[in-house]
């Protein structure tokens, strides 16, 4: 993969790990529900931020990539 790329899926891979670990911890009953709240507006704010945008963005290019490289099959 290109640098555009990696640079891409190692910001969602942050993103992700960032907050599956506090979901994570949620799940074994060990957040509070003010905290979980509190998680769940940080990712509320991370999306409204661009990081969705930054998701499509790249899906774009991954699809264009695949069009160029013949990967994409047109009935």
């Amino acid at each position: 993969m290109d640098d555009y790329t990696n640079n891409h899926l190692k910001l969602i891979q942050g993103f992700m790990t960032y907050y599956s670990s506090y979901i994570d911890s949620a799940l074994s009953g060990h957040v509070s529900e003010i905290k979980l709240a509190e998680l769940l507006s940080q990712m509320i704010v991370s999306c409204d931020n661009g990081f969705l945008n930054d998701v499509k963005e790249l899906e774009k290019y991954l699809y264009a990539q695949a069009e160029k490289k013949g990967e994409i099959e047109h009935e």
